[in-house]
């Protein structure tokens, strides 16, 4: 074998839907995949979150392709997390170095109807890399983040800095915020954004 993979669907009481929240097996899958050196590979379907996904060291979290492309024709043999809270979609936390990626899926988040004096939604970034090394997100779409990626210092825990970053092709519709980066302390590759 190349690389093990474990599919998400071997994972009792999996929801493809979009309907039941699918938290806590999510983070139980990433988790176990990540000690156990596999991808974790997704299938097609909704998926809704109502807490933020921790990314791990180890993690590698692949979805069969980015659901929409440069022409904005979706397709229905994607992913797609349905962000249903405020908080951070997915934060790739690095207290502690070592390699992990996100590829080929999407996310979406509710944002209230348009209206004279409209705001978006207050959330937070659907992906947020902080203080991170070796991390790699590829391949993802934003549908209605208000901030689509943030790569931050970890404040808290002394400081963490990012640095040996990988993100590339990258779509989207950020309402406001697309891409912001701080904090990064050696080198990061950046392309088709």
């Amino acid at each position: 074998k190349m690389q093990d993979v474990s599919d998400l669907r071997d994972w009792a009481g999996l929801d493809l839907t979009g309907v039941a929240d699918m938290t806590t097996l999510v983070q139980a899958a990433v988790d176990a995949t990540a000690a156990a050196g596999k991808v974790l590979y997704l299938p097609a379907g909704k998926l809704r979150l109502t807490a933020p996904i921790i990314v791990p060291k180890g993690a590698n979290i692949e979805g069969p392709n980015q659901p929409c492309d440069r022409n904005g024709t979706f397709s229905a043999f994607s992913t797609y997390f349905h962000l249903d809270h405020v908080g951070v979609g997915f934060n790739l936390l690095g207290a502690v170095d070592g390699p992990r990626r996100i590829a080929g899926f999407g996310t979406y988040r509710n944002q209230p109807t348009p209206a004279p004096g409209w705001v978006p939604l207050g959330a937070s970034a659907d992906v947020q890399i902080s203080g991170c090394y070796d991390a790699i997100v590829e391949d993802i779409f934003f549908l209605n983040p208000t901030t689509a990626l943030r790569v931050t210092g970890n404040l808290i825990a002394g400081g963490h800095s990012n640095g040996r970053l990988t993100i590339r092709r990258l779509r989207g519709q950020p309402v406001q915020t697309g891409l912001t980066l701080t904090h990064i302390y050696d080198v990061i590759y950046v392309d088709d954004i």
